[in-house]
Order: structure tokens, then sequence, then C-alpha cells
């Protein structure tokens, strides 16, 4: 069985030497495990003026995103999908249908870097037959 990272486990750096104890495992701002990945950018902002709407087209300047969803009100919590380039940090963004803006205070990356994992297991099967109505049912096994 695998090492676990959980709260008090202590490690140990192979290059460094370094050690020390897992105090809290925090991703994005949120302390979680490992057992589920948020793959959209993640801004903590202040709402000027106007509603996000969903799937709707934001602007900074010359990039451009769609908003996923926004949470809360205010203070709000904005998740943005399908960027052209990375927001700044301290500017505004405009969604092109509600007219919103928001001044973004922070941002956290998607959590997993696309093309950094390997292959560990690959199983070929014959070519299946499929109805417009039939479902699939995939698994995906991650070792980190």
């Amino acid at each position: 069985m695998p090492p676990q990272l959980t709260n008090g486990v202590e490690i140990l750096g192979s290059f460094s030497g370094a050690t020390g104890t897992i105090s809290a495992i925090n991703r994005n701002g949120v302390v979680k495990g490992f057992d589920t990945f948020i793959q959209l950018y993640k801004y903590l902002a202040t709402q000027v003026s106007g509603v996000f709407i969903q799937n709707e087209v934001v602007t900074q300047g010359g990039s451009t995103g769609y908003v996923h969803h926004v949470e809360g009100s205010g203070g709000i919590t904005i998740y943005i999908d399908g960027m052209s380039y990375v927001f700044a940090v301290g500017q505004q963004i405009v969604g092109q249908t509600s007219g919103a803006i928001a001044t973004l205070n922070t941002m956290y990356p998607p959590e997993l870097v696309p093309g950094a994992g390997h292959v560990q297991y690959v199983e070929n099967i014959s070519p299946v037959t499929r109805a417009n109505t039939q479902s699939e049912t995939f698994q995906i096994i991650m070792n980190f």
C-alpha cells in the first residue's frame, strides 16, 4: 500500500533532506484531500456591479474566458474556463452579456497540470457497436 498524505504524517525531502510534518492539505484555498480536482481557474473577487451569467464570455483587455459558475455576493468566488490568457489579479473583468464587473483579488490555477502525468495501464478492447441511447461507464485510476 502506498504511503498516505494525511495530517500528522512526517515527510522527508528526497534531495534536500528537509523534514516536516503535514498540518493541512490545502489546494486552491480549501483544505481537502486528493479525492476531487477542480480544473477551472478560481478567482476571489469583489463584485463591482451586476451579476455574472453562467457560460457568458468575460473579458479583461484582450483576454477572454467563460464563466462556469459564481458563488457568493459582494465578495465572490468566480470559476472561469476556456481562457485565452490568464486574467491578471488587481484588474477588473467584464461580463459581455450581463455587463457585470468584478475586481479580481486572488487567483488559483487548475489543480492538475495537463500533460504532466504518465500512462500506467492501457487495455485495448475490440470495437463496440453502440446505440444512440446507450450510456458508457469509464474507470480512470490516478496515482500520485
